[in-house]
């Protein structure tokens, strides 16, 4: 009986700590319309989940092309809130800007920089809060390393 219910908790435990991401269309929340999909940091296109399918991969703060954690596939490196290319650091390399829920573009974080907002699963181009702004609606918490590769994989950065 012991066994069984340290079984039932371990299996309960391991299906909490694995989230999964999805990803839909501007307000649209119907399964068969989802874009992408991350599964242990791997950003799949619609719902599929397989590791072979995945157009990057998410890891350690990294962005790796396709199925990959090498570090001959790294795309993007995320780091102090920042995106920079490839493995670099230089302030000259930083792509994007992450702060308080908004996404400014290069290494800065003015009003008129702020491409995307995002809030409560729901991201917005420019600055306003509206239904009519909605890009994409995420249902589940993304690492911010994973928003980005999402809106890359998007191309919408």
């Amino acid at each position: 009986m012991k066994k069984n219910l340290l079984f039932l908790v371990a299996l309960t435990l391991g299906a909490s700590l694995h989230a999964q991401v999805f990803i839909y269309p501007e307000d649209n929340v119907f399964y068969h319309e989802m874009v992408l999909n991350v599964d242990n940091g791997y950003v799949c296109p619609g719902n599929h989940s397989s590791w072979n399918d995945a157009l990057v991969t998410v890891s350690n703060e990294q962005i790796f092309k396709g199925f990959s954690n090498s570090p001959f596939d790294v795309l993007y490196t995320f780091k102090n809130n920042k995106l920079y290319v490839g493995e670099s650091q230089f302030s000259s390399d930083v792509m994007f800007t992450f702060k308080d829920g908004k996404i400014y573009k290069g290494d800065s974080d003015y009003l008129l920089d702020q491409l995307f907002t995002y809030d409560r699963g729901r991201l917005y181009k420019g600055t306003v809060i509206s239904v009519f702004d909605i890009v994409i609606t995420i249902e589940g918490t993304p690492t911010i390393a994973e928003l980005f590769a999402i809106l890359l994989v998007l191309e919408l950065i």
